[in-house]
């Protein structure tokens, strides 16, 4: 009964900060970068609540974060470094938080549309962007992806998916 009466009073205040304050948008937070260490994904957003191996490269471990109230990143370190960042969002606004990826992970560099409205890569060629219809968005190195590539070619796994 007291959860219910709790949703009840807060509804109102998370639908004015989705509306009013656009908190449920990616640019509300502050993204960690490619190639950081995992300490910069704890100073931002604190410890992880889930850590597990990667399921598709063991020797890489996936951690899960509260990213902010309506987001959640799933981060992938590999020989130390962090390769891969997946953000979650309860209520996404895609164009808008597509653009903010560009701009953030762009440094300096263009994309190149692989699959218009999915799949970008940048054109220094270090970095794939992609986006999907259920409310995820990432980003993830090359160097990684080649690694996932070799990793599945060699263990006989014969998904494409990254």
């Amino acid at each position: 009964m007291r959860d219910r009466i709790l949703t009840i009073l807060l509804r109102p205040l998370l639908w004015m900060s989705r509306i009013v304050f656009k908190v449920n948008r990616l640019d509300a937070i502050d993204p960690v970068c490619l190639g950081a260490e995992l300490s910069a994904a704890i100073e931002l957003y604190g410890d992880p609540i889930e850590k597990g191996e990667h399921e598709k490269l063991p020797e890489a471990t996936t951690y899960t974060f509260e990213a902010g109230i309506f987001h959640e990143a799933v981060i992938t370190v590999w020989q130390d470094r962090i390769h891969q960042i997946t953000y979650w969002s309860s209520y996404p606004a895609p164009e808008k938080d597509l653009r903010f990826m560009f701009e953030k992970y762009a440094e300096g560099n263009t994309w190149r549309v692989m699959t218009e409205g999915y799949s970008y890569q940048r054109s220094d060629d270090k970095v794939h962007l992609w986006c999907s219809a259920v409310p995820a968005i990432g980003v993830g190195t090359i160097v990684f992806m080649n690694a996932l590539r070799e990793f599945r070619r060699t263990s006989g796994d014969s998904s494409d998916e990254e």
